[in-house]
């Protein structure tokens, strides 16, 4: 399927994408643990929530499982963009990966949190699996965030997204509120300054044409709050139990019931954001779309 009709935002698919990447980390490094946390692991989430998984991996295996975790999510589901965090690319013991999967809701971004178990005895990895970070990619990200936010009815959040998208990139940072026109505009200028990210461009203009009207300014939709009758309960999906295949993937046993909550989708916006290149100066309330 193409990522964005709102009939496709099933969160039992969901689920199964969660469980099937939960098992493959567990099996892909022996002695590791992957955990869900976040809004799927605090039972907050709604349509739009994104899948946030710790990774713990033994400190002697640690630069193997990083190297090889193109492998590991690439044998889930195909994927259509593997991103790593530059603010943690030296880091020792430690990464943060992004990863969207080619025919499922571009929502569901995978944010996979990578730490040996041993920081300060972690082998370091020959080389990263994940592409360079791209101002391009980035924005796109921001983009469908944007897509998020309106239909979750944010539009102050939806603007100051797509304004930092855009200057990212080095567009003209101007949020009209007609979304669809502005998130053409944010695409096009992506994928004209790195046409390598078309595809990708290409899945965000699909998911803003299923889900945004070209609204005036002002206009709010969708699920307020993120809350409501959207909202999944926690441990949906349990080891043992019968599940739906995902999009992406297999039918396979959950491995992360025991996660603790930590940091709810929209915080976590916050804070992803507000990293990005050329907003380090940029308020704490700041809204994120990603890397």
């Amino acid at each position: 399927m193409t990522a964005g009709p709102e009939q496709d935002l099933d969160p039992a698919i969901r689920a199964a994408l969660a469980a099937d990447l939960l098992a493959a980390l567990h099996g892909a490094c022996p002695g590791s643990t992957a955990e869900l946390r976040g809004s799927l692991a605090t039972g907050t989430a709604d349509l739009y929530s994104d899948i946030d998984i710790a990774w713990e991996v033994p400190a002697a295996g640690f630069g193997r499982c990083v190297e090889r975790v193109r492998r590991t999510l690439g044998g889930v589901g195909p994927l259509i963009s593997l991103r790593s965090d530059p603010d943690y690319a030296d880091a020792p013991g430690h990464r943060l990966v992004f990863a969207a999967f080619r025919g499922l809701p571009l929502f569901w971004r995978l944010d996979l949190d990578v730490r040996a178990d041993r920081r300060d005895e972690a082998s370091p990895p020959a080389a990263s699996a994940a592409e360079p970070w791209s101002p391009a990619a980035s924005a796109l990200a921001n983009a469908v965030a944007v897509v998020k936010a309106v239909r979750r009815g944010r539009p102050d959040t939806a603007r100051g997204l797509l304004e930092r998208g855009l200057l990212r990139i080095g567009a003209e940072p101007l949020a009209t509120g007609h979304w669809l026109t502005d998130l053409k505009r944010l695409t096009a200028a992506a994928t004209a300054l790195e046409p390598r990210q078309g595809p990708l461009a290409a899945s965000v203009d699909a998911l803003a044409a299923g889900l945004l009207p070209d609204q005036e300014p002002g206009v709010r939709t969708g699920v307020e709050g993120g809350g409501g009758a959207e909202r999944c309960a926690p441990g949906a999906v349990t080891a043992g139990q019968g599940r739906p295949r995902s999009r992406a993937g297999g039918h396979v046993a959950a491995s992360g019931d025991r996660a603790a909550g930590v940091v709810g989708d929209e915080a976590a916006l916050e804070k992803r954001d507000q990293r990005d290149r050329g907003n380090a100066g940029e308020a704490a309330a700041d809204h994120r779309g990603g890397r």
